[in-house]
């Protein structure tokens, strides 16, 4: 089902596929449809994050939410079909927007909410491999039809998928985030850089309408099947170190996970560089510019992989990461391919400056690059290099802006340690806390061993005190950070110890 649903979701973001379909900008009386289109949608995001956790309870609780959503969105794509084929008048399609609007923003939170509960080399495998085939399965033939049925498969097999867990999103904000979000940074300046060049591609360039596109379509394909060939490898390169050990340097998965999204960031960035100065020294982007778009879809992916990243190492919800960073961020990008690029290419060829074009894409170009300095040399002047999902030393502290370490002079528990030391202070047996981190109980007693050397204590009660009179406090510590190892379930019980008695509260 995540599959499936997921196949269909990356229709959305195809706009020949689906928005461009709907609100044809030739169309009269429908011209002014998309760019409402955008704005309605970032005022659901400010809506989404202005009730807090409301929207995430309402999806873990209600079954039918987001599959009615589906289906009203279904009914609304179908209705603005009818209205810009005239079968309707104009108005329909500016009624049935909300529908259809509504229906995108619900299916893309709740997926987000999926992903970032389960995140992991699978999940990532699940979004790589759904984007390749939409390219193939969904991309040619009966286009209208597909449209219609998106909003509505987005949210049914939403609905049949692996239920969510127990809602844990709560507590957190955006200032959970700080220092934990370069590798986004980079991604939103590629993506606007590349948003720019789409936009240019796809309104200058006549030949890029056929033999542009079909380069384009064929990349695509290519790209997603080697971002799931680098996702298989790097998880059997996991398990085959997952037994002894969390990872490469003491990683959590979620760290493995991210440094494997910027190696394929850097890949792509390369790529995107050498189309961008290519077309510039061809004098023609309907190859160049073609390959330029779809490295950018593949930095769409990434996107999401890095914000569900985020939101599962920080314990930020979804919602709220998606609402501020994700559907913000593909708003402004569809604003610049197909608004305010298309408009501007237009006034410049119309007055003969067409080479005002080479310097927009090189200006995007210098953007982009001028990000990558500004990030990684920050990192750099910052201890310990971080990338991106989290901070430390070595990418192996705590997942947290400011690694605390325990007591004068010693030193800082490594992430798994925190992991491990948080479950058993919680009250899970040392077999229990193997089984919620997929180790063995001799690695755990492992980590448990070196810990208790770090922080000076003997005994479960001297950890407890330990933990919480180091300054973190015990709901910040034992709660906040791991509670998505061990949501918070059966009346506040943790593993049969008082979460009130263990957070102080």
């Amino acid at each position: 089902m995540p599959f499936l649903g997921m196949s269909f979701f990356w229709v959305y973001f195809r706009y020949q596929s689906f928005f461009g379909l709907l609100y044809p900008f030739e169309t009269e009386g429908l011209s002014l449809v998309y760019p409402a289109l955008l704005a309605l949608l970032l005022v659901l995001c400010a809506a989404a994050v202005s009730l807090g956790g409301l929207l995430g309870r309402v999806m873990h609780e209600s079954k039918l939410f987001v599959p009615l959503a589906g289906v009203f969105g279904s009914a609304g794509v179908a209705l603005s079909f009818a209205a810009a084929e005239g079968l309707l008048p104009p108005w329909i399609a500016w009624a049935a927007l909300p529908f259809v609007v509504f229906a995108f923003e619900v299916g893309c939170l709740a997926w987000a909410l999926f992903f970032c509960e389960r995140f992991s080399f699978e999940s990532v495998a699940v979004m790589v491999a759904s984007f390749g085939a939409s390219l193939l399965a969904l991309s040619h033939g009966l286009p209208h039809l597909v449209a219609v049925a998106v909003p509505a498969v987005v949210g049914v097999t939403w609905r049949f998928a692996p239920p969510l867990r127990a809602c844990r999103w709560e507590g957190q904000g955006l200032v959970a985030l700080k220092g934990g979000t370069p590798c986004v940074v980079l991604l939103i300046a590629f993506l606007m850089a590349g948003s720019v060049l789409r936009g240019v591609v796809d309104t200058v360039e006549p030949g890029s309408d056929s033999a542009g596109l079909t380069f384009r379509w064929l990349l695509s394909i290519v790209l997603s099947g080697g971002m799931l060939a680098c996702v298989v490898r790097c998880a059997q390169s996991r398990k085959g170190v997952g037994r002894g050990a969390s990872g490469e340097g003491g990683a959590s998965p979620t760290q493995l996970v991210e440094r494997m999204t910027f190696k394929m960031w850097m890949a792509l960035s390369l790529l995107f560089f050498a189309a961008v100065f290519g077309g510039v020294l061809e004098g023609t982007y309907v190859f160049s510019g073609n390959a330029v778009v779809a490295v950018r879809s593949m930095f769409d992916v990434l996107f999401w992989v890095a914000l569900c990243g985020l939101s599962h190492a920080r314990g930020v919800s979804p919602v709220l990461v998606f609402s501020v960073f994700g559907i913000p961020t593909d708003v402004v990008s569809w604003a610049l391919s197909y608004v305010a690029i298309p408009g501007i290419s237009g006034i410049w060829i119309d007055g003969g400056s067409v080479g005002a074009l080479d310097a927009l894409i090189l200006l995007a170009a210098f953007v982009s690059l001028a990000s990558v300095v500004v990030v990684l040399g920050a990192l750099l002047t910052k201890r310990g290099f971080p990338v991106g999902f989290a901070e430390g030393d070595g990418g192996s502290a705590l997942p947290i802006a400011h690694p605390p370490r325990f007591g004068t002079g010693s030193l800082s528990l490594t992430e798994r340690e925190v992991e491990v030391v948080s479950l058993f202070a919680r009250g899970y047996s040392v077999k229990k806390v193997a089984s919620l981190l997929f180790v063995s109980a001799s690695t755990v007693q492992s980590h448990m061993k070196s810990a208790y050397r770090k922080l000076g204590v003997h005994s479960r009660d001297e950890l407890i005190e330990r933990l919480s009179g180091d300054g973190l406090g015990r709901a910040g510590f034992v709660e906040g950070q791991l509670r998505k190892y061990a949501p918070l379930e059966g009346g506040g019980e943790c593993g049969g110890v008082s979460c009130d008695t263990m957070t102080g509260r």
